[in-house]
């Protein structure tokens, strides 16, 4: 069946300001576009935009898909106003997660806080025994409990690796905070292998992707190789969403340390919706 869009503004993005009266569909398809008087008689439907605009899908040029579907799959502490509202949103969550689940926590701001202050380690603490873990607005700091810490052999004596700092008390006692490459001693103790964790993955992929039509985006330069354990697993993550159930076009960006890798792996896509990109 063809159909025929008309009667709004619809923008080619060949050139600025570049529209058309008519878009001619089928099959998923753009099969021409111009007149409105010229296209009309080749439709089997029409449909009238009333006035709205129509653009070309948005393409995303840098993004990091998985961790933006962890994030939605994970805690929201974007819009606490407090420590109190902070504290009292991590509380019902431990109260919701398994005993033997990490609990992730995504966007805190202290900047958003009257006090400027940040939860301390000791009140993570008293919410929960089990690893507590939370991820500053800016993805470059963490806050974690003493579980967290643990799991990430981070100890009184513990030194920060470089171009990283790990938090500490008035006490010289690690407070909960780890600052950029620190971060790692913990992520990188997360188990990141077997079928499970590439089930995890693919779960916060579709997530993504479902979040991204919903605003009008259709593909995306990503950045996931290097993330997630051997490439292996984002890759097969994509592999399982894009294309086969999602019709949504990924640009797989080739971090420097896989790149090697990948390039020798020699994997190739047939007529999917994934194509490797630059490093």
């Amino acid at each position: 069946m063809k159909q025929l869009w008309h009667g709004g503004s619809i923008y080619t993005m060949e050139k600025e300001k570049d529209t058309v009266e008519a878009v001619l569909v089928e099959d998923g398809k753009i099969r021409a576009v111009g007149p409105y008087e010229t296209l009309k008689n080749q439709a089997d439907e029409q449909i009238d935009l009333k006035g709205a605009a129509m653009y070309p899908g948005f393409v995303d040029s840098h993004m990091h898909m998985i961790y933006q579907g962890e994030k939605l799959k994970r805690l929201d502490l974007s819009a606490a106003a407090s420590v109190d509202e902070m504290l009292e949103s991590i509380e019902k969550a431990a109260e919701k997660t398994s005993p033997g689940e990490w609990l992730f926590g995504e966007g805190w701001n202290e900047n958003n806080f009257s006090d400027k202050r940040i939860p301390t380690l000791e009140e993570l603490d008293a919410i929960r025994e089990e690893p507590i873990l939370l991820r500053r607005v800016c993805h470059h700091v963490l806050l974690g409990n003493s579980a967290a810490l643990h799991f990430g052999g981070i100890t009184e004596t513990s030194e920060p690796p470089p171009g990283g700092k790990i938090g500490r008390n008035h006490n010289g006692k690690p407070n909960g905070l780890l600052y950029e490459q620190a971060m790692n001693l913990i992520t990188d103790a997360i188990p990141k292998e077997g079928e499970k964790y590439i089930e995890s993955l693919t779960e916060a992929l579709n997530l993504a992707v479902d979040k991204m039509l919903s605003k009008g985006l259709t593909g995306s330069n990503t950045d996931d190789m290097h993330y997630f354990g051997t490439f292996t697993n984002p890759l097969e993550a994509f592999r399982r969403v894009i294309g086969k159930k999602k019709h949504f076009r990924v640009n797989l960006l080739r971090h420097h340390a896989v790149f090697e890798a990948m390039a020798m792996a020699e994997h190739t896509f047939g007529d999917s919706f994934i194509e490797l990109g630059a490093m």
